[in-house]
């Protein structure tokens, strides 16, 4: 027995110690283990499930915590990533966890988060209100439907009392005390968080919306392309800008007449690319780079409406006025009751005042930026009689386009003298020279080619074809096919000296329609020039005055329907913004057809004779062809001119021509020129050029006028001389020709 006690006790020592040699190289092995593996994923690590569970109750909450697995990354070590396309700070993320956009909606504490919202609102609407407006403000989020995200800017601090209201519970109201809208938007509407949303509208408080509805409205301006919008404000609600007032007669419009000398550009604001800051709508990108704009200190923006230009192109198609859904101004005073009185001054005063002085500011630092940059890259100009212009500071961009405009509209002119010119001319020689006396076929004719010229254009993609309202343009080009008509009949039934009077009528009368329809003044000086001008194409071309009750009654209609198509001509341009080349390519087709139609009863009642019995050798046929290319020039500069500068413009351009066919009639062809034609011909030349330099200075004195006060705009405009740019219509030169070969002056 005792030897195997023994026996015993010794395989139990040789155990313990097997066991202490054991534990000790597993320490040394877990060790270096250790050094060479420092960091172990406790992923991997499988606990029992009713271990994970004893660590649930331990954390003494009711809710189950997700697995412990969860709070720990696989891999400990951070990655070394840099996405330089990252935004700006996000560089050493991964792309796929950047999420570099926010946006208002509400979502819910509970559930699985892509079941939080059951609709996303498309655009946001945003006003900034104190309570005394809440009635208006209910009104006017009822004509916004569940697509638009409504966001209150609180300028008084009070936001419970809105809870009355259903909407309110899902709107986001943000209280800052004191504030306006501008200051709010840059420091809540950061393009980023606001990229969820098509539109952003931006609004006062005091606005009636009772004709207004916020899904047609969008519809507007999706149709129309327009980036930079408002609703058309009701003209009888206070002053306003002309390009801002409601038009009855259209769904939008992207221009306008405004004050006289105001706009020596018609693309720019506040003639065009403008809307003012009480109630804009901003598309996504649009607002991202208007954003960028507003300046942190200059918290009203005032002077801002005149810069949003810069974040579109081309701003005079994309900023538009949406005429069928229309807003009034109210005019609360809000702001100023927000104010403290200072030096005397009501708190009103003080805001006011500061208004103002941020324009100036405003723009100063705009056309500094400009400056800073053009001379960093080596294209310094001189803006001193710029900077300063509170209202209307023309910068780089538009000195260059000021300066390709003027450049157009003297290559119009040159183009339209030079074109009739040689076509009076060349109608003379068929007329006089070779006996085809069918002037009001001819001209049909001239339509016809040009509209074959410009058709062949079309299809190599010189320009672009805009299609019009069908019957705008019928009744258009009705219109000017009847005026054609009645000259050439009044032509026919008068003396040549009551032509002419007929033809200098037409000034001082589309003076007087422009003045009583269209709102435009005059100045005594511009009407002085007008005078003398006139005066002296009397005196150079008019011989006699015999006088007779047809002819008078068809020279009235051919002043009438000339005027008008004229006047129109540059309307219709201007308003449905079309170039001078697309009207012509619309209107040419029904002018050419009209005259087809009734050319050949006119002349043959004028002439006695029939102009398909007429022999047409090839000499005859070749000047046809002659005249019916240099036509397309013609009609071509006749648009151009008149959409450049203004009909009252382009009838003292048309006498400037018949000064200059005198003197190539005499020059060149040897006709009777007399003393009194040489008079004449002087006095009209004085009076076109104290046309032109007076609408000129009329133009810069406005321009460089102080208009740093609040500009409230009459509807009125100013004539255009002969130089001055606006964007760019039959030709009647056959009547020169035709009454030069009865006249034998040329």
């Amino acid at each position: 027995m005792r030897t195997l006690y023994r026996s015993g006790a010794f395989r139990r020592s040789n155990d313990r110690a097997r066991l202490v040699i054991t534990t000790m190289m597993g320490m040394v092995l877990g060790y270096f283990i250790g050094i060479s593996s420092p960091y172990v994923s406790l992923t991997k690590i499988r606990l029992p499930s009713n271990l994970i569970s004893s660590l649930d109750v331990a954390f003494g909450d009711d809710h189950r915590r997700p697995s412990i697995e969860r709070f720990f990354p696989e891999n400990l070590v951070t990655p070394q990533i840099y996405v330089p396309t990252n935004p700006r700070g996000a560089e050493t993320l991964p792309p796929r966890i950047v999420v570099p956009e926010s946006d208002f909606y509400l979502r819910r504490l509970w559930g699985d988060p892509s079941k939080d919202l059951t609709k996303k609102p498309k655009y946001l609407v945003t006003f900034t209100v104190g309570l005394n407006q809440k009635d208006n403000i209910d009104a006017a989020v009822k004509k916004f439907s569940e697509d638009f995200q409504i966001l209150l800017f609180h300028y008084d601090g009070r936001t419970s009392e809105w809870d009355e209201f259903q909407w309110s519970r899902h709107a986001i109201h943000i209280s800052v005390r004191k504030q306006t809208k501008w200051w709010y938007a840059k420091r809540f509407l950061h393009p980023d968080v606001v990229a969820a949303y098509d539109y952003i509208f931006i609004w006062d408080e005091d606005l009636g919306v009772e004709n207004f509805n916020g899904e047609k409205y969008i519809r507007l301006v999706k149709r129309h392309g327009l980036e930079i919008s408002q609703p058309g404000l009701e003209p009888n609600s206070g002053l306003t800008w002309q390009m801002t007032k409601r038009r009855d007669d259209r769904e939008v419009h992207k221009n306008t007449d405004e004050k006289p000398g105001w706009c020596s550009n018609p693309r720019l604001p506040p003639c065009a690319a403008f809307v003012e800051i009480m109630a804009p709508v901003f598309s996504r990108e649009a607002w991202r780079c208007v954003w960028h704009m507003i300046q942190n200190d200059l918290v009203h923006g005032w002077g801002l409406d005149f810069a949003l230009r810069r974040c579109v192109e081309p701003a005079h198609e994309k900023i538009g006025v949406v005429d069928s859904q229309w807003i009034e101004h109210q005019f609360v005073p809000s702001l100023g009751s927000q104010g403290e009185s200072e030096n005397g001054k009501a708190p009103w005063e003080g805001v006011r005042e500061r208004c103002t002085n941020e324009w100036a500011m405003f723009q100063d630092r705009l056309a500094n930026a400009d400056e800073s940059y053009f001379v960093q890259h080596g294209k310094s100009r001189k803006l001193n009689k710029f900077i300063g212009n509170s209202h209307n500071s023309y910068h780089f961009r538009e000195m260059g386009e000021k300066t390709s405009l003027q450049l157009g509209v003297v290559g119009a002119l040159f183009l339209s003298v030079a074109s009739s010119v040689s076509i009076v001319i060349c109608n003379k020689a068929l007329m006089s020279n070779l006996g085809f006396p069918f002037a009001t076929t001819l001209t049909s004719w001239h339509l016809m080619v040009t509209f074959v010229t410009l058709h062949v254009a079309l299809r190599f993609n010189f320009f672009e074809n805009k299609p019009v309202d069908m019957k705008t343009v019928i009744l258009f080009g009705i219109l000017n096919g009847v005026s054609i008509g009645f000259l050439n009949l009044s032509l026919g039934f008068n003396s040549i000296g009551f032509y002419q009077m007929t033809k200098l009528a037409i000034i001082p009368f589309t003076v007087l329609l422009e003045t009583i329809f269209l709102k435009k003044q005059f100045s005594r000086n511009i009407k002085l020039s007008l005078l003398i001008l006139l005066l002296g194409v009397g005196i150079a071309s008019i011989t006699d005055l015999q006088l007779n009750f047809v002819g008078t009654i068809l020279s009235l209609l051919a002043i009438v329907t000339t005027c008008v198509g004229q006047i129109l001509t540059n309307t219709i341009q201007k308003r449905l913004n079309i170039s001078s080349t697309q009207l012509l390519y619309q209107s040419a087709p029904f002018q050419a057809a009209i005259l087809f139609v009734t050319g050949p009863l006119v002349d043959q009642f004028l002439t006695k004779k029939n102009v398909f019995a007429h022999k047409y050798s090839n000499v005859v046929m070749g000047f046809i062809l002659l005249s019916c290319l240099i036509a397309v020039s013609v009609n071509f500069s006749t648009f151009l001119v008149i959409g450049k500068t203004s009909p009252v413009t382009y009838q003292v351009l048309g006498h400037l021509k018949t000064c200059l066919v005198l003197g190539f009639g005499y020059t060149l062809l040897h006709d009777p020129f007399t003393s009194r034609n040489i008079v004449g011909i002087l006095v009209a030349i004085v009076g076109m050029g104290l046309y032109s330099y007076f609408c000129t200075h009329e133009t810069k004195k406005k321009q460089l006028g102080d208009h740093s006060s609040i500009p409230q705009v009459k509807e009125r405009d100013t004539s255009t001389p002969l130089l001055a740019g606006k964007d760019g219509y039959q030709d009647k030169e056959n009547h020169e020709s035709k009454k030069l070969s009865k006249d034998s002056l040329v």
